[in-house]
């Protein structure tokens, strides 16, 4: 989840909660993105905004999707620059065997991948993906276009 204020020069505009894989625009001048709720709402505070009425937004837990799905999110997520899925082909291509020939098995496989699966949470952690990130990336690879 991303929050987000749009203002220009301090006349706020508007602001809003948005989920992973969709889009927050505005042609206000400028735009402040947060990555937690509570910065949003402590600087939308500071801004002169009441916030006593703003419910946060609990966005709703995939947990698990189809294997064509989980490989469409591989190739479109984005994660430092790049689709998740070379990153994860690099961290596969360094495991040692027999872990190397687990995992490309799993992988080739499986029919549905699951959000607490053991291996693909500890190929997430050295990613460096952390808990959220990871809920934010099964979000995307349920993406209600993909159906079909």
């Amino acid at each position: 989840m991303k929050y987000y204020i749009a203002h220009n020069n301090n006349d706020i505009i508007h602001y809003d909660q948005v989920e992973h894989g969709q889009v927050f625009s505005s042609g206000q001048e400028f735009i402040e993105e947060f990555d937690n709720f509570d910065d949003w709402t402590d600087r939308l505070t500071v801004l002169g905004i009441d916030v006593s009425e703003i419910e946060k937004i609990e966005p709703v837990k995939v947990l698990e999707v189809t294997r064509v799905k989980f490989f469409l999110a591989l190739n479109f997520y984005q994660w430092n620059g790049d689709s998740l899925g070379n990153h994860v082909s690099a961290i596969m291509d360094q495991l040692p065997e027999p872990a190397k020939t687990v995992a490309q098995i799993r992988m080739d496989q499986a029919t549905v991948f699951k959000r607490e699966d053991a291996m693909l949470n500890q190929a997430a952690s050295i990613l460096g993906m952390t808990e959220s990130d990871l809920d934010d990336f099964f979000r995307y690879a349920e993406r209600e276009e993909w159906n079909g």
